[in-house]
């Protein structure tokens, strides 16, 4: 059976919460249902490590498009030559 670490739980939760997200709203970012992310934060079932590997993918992408937006006034690119 797969292990989860074991502040998976609080790290979904920590995470939807962070971004504003109900579980609704995170289950549909990562393509699963709803109950998934309520027996992930409530520690109801370990999800698989293809499950974490894109959650944690999910969270990547967050923090960059965050940066990027955040601090776009440093990537300005330059078409002069």
């Amino acid at each position: 059976m797969a292990r989860a670490p074991e502040n998976f739980a609080e790290t979904v939760k920590e995470v939807r919460q962070q971004l504003g997200l109900n579980q609704g709203e995170l289950a549909h970012e990562l393509g699963v249902g709803f109950s998934t992310i309520n027996r992930w934060e409530n520690s109801k079932t370990v999800p698989f490590k293809l499950a974490r590997t894109q959650f944690k993918a999910f969270c990547v992408h967050i923090v960059f498009t965050r940066l990027r937006v955040s601090h776009s006034f440093f990537f300005v690119p330059s078409y002069e030559k």
